[in-house]
Formats: structure tokens, sequence, C-alpha cells
């Protein structure tokens, strides 16, 4: 899932960027890039070849979804509150919620 993951600020930057009407930097391409790219060579370093199978490739594409949408869709409510509130708020929450659980 790691692999996935780390795709993520490629994909993020790419869909963002016509949302905002704004063409993406070199520079954060090129980020994201090493991101991703250095992912997938942590991946195939530690078994030597790459290992898979449909499930885990379905699981690994949801995360992927997942970590994506909540960015995005999180990006107006954090330019619109701040970094700092959107985290306080999400903080808040997630410790209500963990406080419920337990």
């Amino acid at each position: 899932m790691r692999a996935s993951t780390a795709a993520a600020p490629l994909i993020i930057v790419l869909v963002q960027s016509p949302l905002v009407r704004v063409r993406p930097s070199g520079n954060l391409i090129g980020a994201a890039l090493c991101v991703a790219g250095g992912s997938a060579v942590a991946q195939l370093s530690t078994s030597g070849t790459a290992q898979w199978n449909a499930q885990g490739l379905v699981w690994s594409c949801l995360a992927l979804t997942g970590v994506c949408a909540v960015t995005l869709l999180g990006a107006p409510a954090t330019r619109a509150l701040g970094s700092l509130t959107a985290t306080t708020y999400a903080c808040a929450l997630a410790s209500g919620m963990l406080f419920l659980a337990a």
C-alpha cells in the first residue's frame, strides 16, 4: 500500500491544477515524481521483484482514491479556515470519535 499512497502527490498536482486553473510548476511535478519513483524503487529493492495480486491492487487503488479525495475535498476548507484552525478542528473531531469508540 505504500506504493499506491506515494503516488498521491502526483495525482493531486495533476487534478488540482486544472481545477484552480493554474499550470503546475516544473519543480512541483518533479518533486511529486521523485516521491512516486522513490517509493517504487523502495518497493522493488525489498523483494527484488514486483509481487502483487488482484485483491491487493484493488485495495491499493481504494487507499489511493481515499488519500486523494480527502486532500482535494479538504483544500477549500483549509484555504477558508487557515491551516491551524482546520487542523485543530480535525484533531478535536478525531479525539471525540476516539473517545466514543473507547
